[in-house]
């Protein structure tokens, strides 16, 4: 069969999930307040990244048919 040439020159543009956004967002939302002068300050930053480490761990790619 034939191929368009737009289909040809199609380049795949990646993910629109910005998981490095997402971090920096958190941290800076999230962990507003919690500078680590105590051990509850400590303890939730702790819980706040262990938190965007298990995301990051969970993350996959996955390729979706739109035609």
């Amino acid at each position: 069969s034939r191929v368009s040439s737009a289909v040809r020159d199609w380049e795949w543009g990646g993910c629109s999930d910005n998981i490095g956004y997402g971090f920096r967002f958190s941290r800076e939302f999230v962990d507003t307040g919690e500078r680590g002068r105590n051990l509850r300050e400590k303890m939730n930053l702790h819980n706040n990244e262990a938190g965007r480490a298990h995301v990051s761990s969970e993350m996959r790619q996955e390729c979706k048919c739109h035609g």
